[in-house]
Protein backbone atom coordinates (compact mmCIF):
# COMPACT_ATOMS: atom_id res chain seq x y z
CA UNK A 1 0.00 0.00 0.00
CA UNK A 2 1.33 3.19 -0.53
CA UNK A 3 1.66 5.95 2.17
CA UNK A 4 1.70 9.55 2.16
CA UNK A 5 4.13 11.31 2.76
CA UNK A 6 4.40 15.64 3.13
CA UNK A 7 7.60 17.01 3.47
CA UNK A 8 8.98 20.64 4.03
CA UNK A 9 9.30 20.23 0.11
CA UNK A 10 5.57 19.68 -0.74
CA UNK A 11 3.52 22.78 -1.94
CA UNK A 12 0.34 23.52 -1.65
CA UNK A 13 -1.62 21.85 -4.53
CA UNK A 14 0.30 18.32 -4.09
CA UNK A 15 -0.81 18.58 -0.03
CA UNK A 16 -3.88 19.69 -0.86
CA UNK A 17 -4.50 17.02 -3.37
CA UNK A 18 -3.02 14.28 -1.05
CA UNK A 19 -5.13 15.59 1.88
CA UNK A 20 -8.10 15.22 -0.43
CA UNK A 21 -6.93 11.48 -1.10
CA UNK A 22 -6.53 11.24 2.83
CA UNK A 23 -9.84 12.36 3.49
CA UNK A 24 -11.71 10.01 1.20
CA UNK A 25 -10.47 7.26 3.24
CA UNK A 26 -12.95 8.50 5.99
CA UNK A 27 -16.08 8.05 3.95
CA UNK A 28 -16.50 11.96 3.46
CA UNK A 29 -18.76 13.09 0.69
CA UNK A 30 -17.06 14.47 -2.35
CA UNK A 31 -19.19 18.03 -1.24
CA UNK A 32 -17.89 17.06 2.38
CA UNK A 33 -14.16 17.25 1.54
CA UNK A 34 -14.33 20.18 -1.08
CA UNK A 35 -15.92 21.88 2.14
CA UNK A 36 -12.59 21.00 4.62
CA UNK A 37 -10.01 22.00 2.10
CA UNK A 38 -11.66 24.58 0.52
CA UNK A 39 -11.74 23.52 -3.14
CA UNK A 40 -14.43 22.86 -6.11
CA UNK A 41 -16.07 18.91 -5.85
CA UNK A 42 -14.62 18.98 -9.35
CA UNK A 43 -11.48 19.24 -8.56
CA UNK A 44 -12.10 16.63 -5.69
CA UNK A 45 -13.93 14.10 -8.23
CA UNK A 46 -10.91 15.02 -10.83
CA UNK A 47 -8.06 14.57 -7.69
CA UNK A 48 -9.74 11.07 -6.64
CA UNK A 49 -10.25 9.85 -10.47
CA UNK A 50 -6.53 10.46 -10.92
CA UNK A 51 -5.59 8.67 -7.66
CA UNK A 52 -7.92 6.08 -8.62
CA UNK A 53 -5.81 5.20 -12.09
CA UNK A 54 -2.37 5.97 -11.18
CA UNK A 55 -1.88 6.10 -7.19
CA UNK A 56 0.08 8.83 -6.12
CA UNK A 57 2.21 9.55 -8.97
CA UNK A 58 -1.28 10.54 -10.71
CA UNK A 59 -1.64 13.44 -8.28
CA UNK A 60 1.83 14.35 -8.18
CA UNK A 61 2.80 18.19 -9.31
CA UNK A 62 3.49 18.44 -12.93
CA UNK A 63 6.53 21.13 -13.84
CA UNK A 64 5.85 23.47 -16.47
CA UNK A 65 8.87 24.52 -18.02
CA UNK A 66 7.12 28.07 -19.43
CA UNK A 67 8.23 28.94 -22.91
CA UNK A 68 11.82 28.97 -23.90
CA UNK A 69 13.76 32.06 -24.61
CA UNK A 70 14.34 32.86 -27.86
CA UNK A 71 17.88 34.17 -27.11
CA UNK A 72 20.08 31.31 -25.73
CA UNK A 73 23.30 31.83 -23.62
CA UNK A 74 25.67 32.14 -26.74
CA UNK A 75 23.07 34.89 -28.47
CA UNK A 76 23.24 36.83 -25.39
CA UNK A 77 27.21 37.32 -25.92
CA UNK A 78 26.61 38.05 -29.32
CA UNK A 79 24.18 40.50 -28.58
CA UNK A 80 26.73 41.93 -25.98
CA UNK A 81 29.65 41.89 -28.60
CA UNK A 82 27.06 43.54 -31.03
CA UNK A 83 25.99 46.81 -28.37
CA UNK A 84 29.47 46.81 -28.19
CA UNK A 85 30.18 48.14 -31.37
CA UNK A 86 27.87 50.91 -30.61
CA UNK A 87 25.07 52.08 -32.37
CA UNK A 88 27.15 53.95 -34.80
CA UNK A 89 28.24 51.10 -36.34
CA UNK A 90 24.54 50.24 -37.28
CA UNK A 91 23.54 53.55 -38.93
CA UNK A 92 22.57 55.34 -35.94
CA UNK A 93 23.83 59.17 -36.09
CA UNK A 94 24.60 59.23 -32.02
CA UNK A 95 26.25 56.79 -29.98
CA UNK A 96 23.86 55.55 -27.80
CA UNK A 97 21.65 52.41 -27.35
CA UNK A 98 18.11 52.81 -26.17
CA UNK A 99 15.37 49.89 -25.70
CA UNK A 100 14.03 50.66 -28.94
CA UNK A 101 17.24 50.71 -31.14
CA UNK A 102 17.98 47.25 -29.15
CA UNK A 103 14.98 46.15 -30.35
CA UNK A 104 15.56 46.57 -33.72
CA UNK A 105 19.10 45.11 -33.81
CA UNK A 106 17.83 41.89 -32.01
CA UNK A 107 15.02 41.55 -34.75
CA UNK A 108 17.53 42.02 -37.53
CA UNK A 109 20.50 39.73 -36.63
CA UNK A 110 18.38 37.08 -34.45
CA UNK A 111 15.03 37.41 -36.43
CA UNK A 112 13.45 37.80 -33.37
CA UNK A 113 10.57 39.92 -32.55
CA UNK A 114 10.10 41.15 -28.44
CA UNK A 115 7.98 44.09 -27.00
CA UNK A 116 10.03 46.62 -25.10
CA UNK A 117 10.05 45.15 -21.36
CA UNK A 118 11.12 42.23 -22.52
CA UNK A 119 14.15 44.24 -23.81
CA UNK A 120 14.51 45.64 -20.42
CA UNK A 121 14.91 42.34 -18.88
CA UNK A 122 17.63 40.80 -21.90
CA UNK A 123 19.32 43.93 -21.18
CA UNK A 124 19.64 43.58 -17.30
CA UNK A 125 20.66 39.70 -18.29
CA UNK A 126 23.67 40.83 -19.86
CA UNK A 127 24.23 43.48 -17.32
CA UNK A 128 23.34 46.46 -19.36
CA UNK A 129 20.91 48.51 -18.02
Amino acid sequence: METLEITKDTDIKEYRRQLIVRLSKHDLTQEEIADVVSCSQGLVSQTLQNYATDGFSGIAPVPHSGPTSGLDSSDLATLEQLLSKGASDYGYSEDYWDRSRVQKLISSHFGLDYCLSNISKILQKIRWS
